[in-house]
């Protein structure tokens, strides 16, 4: 079974720009799913919470989105966790900020494996992918 990405992020610039770069980097199409929003994502992960595959592999988390941004994204993720227990789940934050309090407290989260800044490169992704595989 391939590994399963999913981008969770608002604007369809940056959306498509995952998909190219993925792909570029050996990824399935049919291997990406894209959320449009937090709130998405998270009504996602609790109607298949116990269906690890259907479950990510990979989280790419946009972290300014409007309705249920990336840090409250993280907040619901963590409640899930125990029913999510059977897959290990890397997320990775994104933004165009260089904020550095976003850097530190993605940085100190348990749950966030990287910090990417946008935009998103082949370089950024390609790591991340062979890891994966």
């Amino acid at each position: 079974m391939s590994t399963r990405y999913y981008i969770i992020e608002d604007n369809e610039i940056d959306q498509y720009m995952f998909k190219c770069v993925l792909n570029k980097n050996g990824v399935a199409s049919s291997s990406i799913q894209v959320f449009n929003n937090g709130r998405e994502g998270c009504t996602f992960l609790h109607r298949h919470a116990g269906d690890t595959d259907k479950l990510p592999d990979v989280i790419f988390l946009d972290i300014n989105m409007p309705l249920v941004n990336g840090w409250d994204f993280l907040d619901e993720f963590r409640k899930l966790k125990p029913q999510l227990s059977k897959k290990n789940i890397r997320i990775y934050m994104v933004s165009s900020s260089i904020d550095k309090m976003d850097m530190q407290k993605a940085r100190i989260s348990k749950d966030v494996t990287g910090y990417l800044v946008k935009p998103i490169t082949h370089n950024n992704i390609r790591e991340i992918v062979q890891v994966s595989m």
